[in-house]
């Protein structure tokens, strides 16, 4: 019996917090951003070791309500529990830079590289990051890594082009 009440309380919890994280998602998508950052905080409570509540509620009170300090309480929480969460380094240099810890920024923006090296967005946030930070000693070798990405992407999208007018004809 105990057994079988445990099971049904897991499962209830489970329900619950699938829901709120369904509800989280369809008010931020709707851009209702109050109801969906009210649904991240309450996932975070209900379920501490799932990532997308944490994320959800940063990049919630940093883009949309310009809150860097409220963010980095959530980025912070989800970096103790995965360092490397899908552009969670961009999104705490972002909030970092928006506090006044550049350093720490181009840290994070650094780490977002590492993880993401074919991502031009990623190079261009840590270039801009250096420029500000006057570190210019190293932009030579990220300009020169973001071009080899442009010309990456433009061989593939030219390759990709070629081939459908070719099928085409």
């Amino acid at each position: 019996v105990v057994a079988v009440v445990a099971s049904a309380m897991h499962i209830h919890s489970e329900i619950k917090i699938g829901w709120i994280a369904r509800g989280a998602g369809h008010y931020d998508r709707a851009g209702h951003k109050e109801k969906a950052l009210a649904c991240y905080d309450a996932l975070t409570r209900q379920a501490p070791r799932q990532p997308s509540g944490w994320y959800g509620a940063g990049a919630t009170c940093l883009e949309d309500y310009i809150d860097p300090e409220r963010a980095l309480m959530y980025l912070e929480q989800l970096h103790a529990l995965d360092p490397n969460y899908a552009h969670l380094n961009r999104l705490l240099a972002k909030a970092y830079d928006a506090v006044g810890q550049p350093e720490k920024s181009v840290q994070f923006f650094a780490r977002d590289c590492e993880l993401y090296p074919k991502d031009p967005k990623a190079f261009q946030f840590y270039f801009i990051a250096l420029e500000i930070n006057e570190r210019f000693n190293e932009l030579p070798a990220i300009d020169a890594h973001l071009r080899r990405l442009y010309v990456e992407k433009s061989e593939l999208l030219w390759s990709r082009t070629n081939r459908q007018s070719t099928a085409e004809s």
